[in-house]
């Protein structure tokens, strides 16, 4: 969740930032997709925009704890 909030309020000509943010173009191999960390994040906040949360410091480390909680009563 920091990497992810650092990266998106990055500038988005830096290279993290372009990588973290990139969409393959063409078709997909057959068969259920890998998960990826950001198919996580988009999970547990219920909208893929969460680039626009992250600006506000004291709400991103608010759902950051949050994230961390859930995640260790799944186990």
């Amino acid at each position: 969740m920091e990497w992810a909030g650092h990266v998106a309020r990055k500038d988005k000509n830096r290279w993290a930032y372009q990588i973290t943010n990139w969409f393959m173009r063409g078709s997909r191999k057959a068969g259920k997709q890998e998960v990826r960390w950001d198919d996580e994040i988009t999970k547990f906040m219920g909208y893929n925009l969460y680039h626009r949360v992250t600006y506000d410091r004291r709400e991103w480390t608010r759902l950051g704890e949050a994230f961390v909680l859930k995640e260790l009563y799944m186990l």
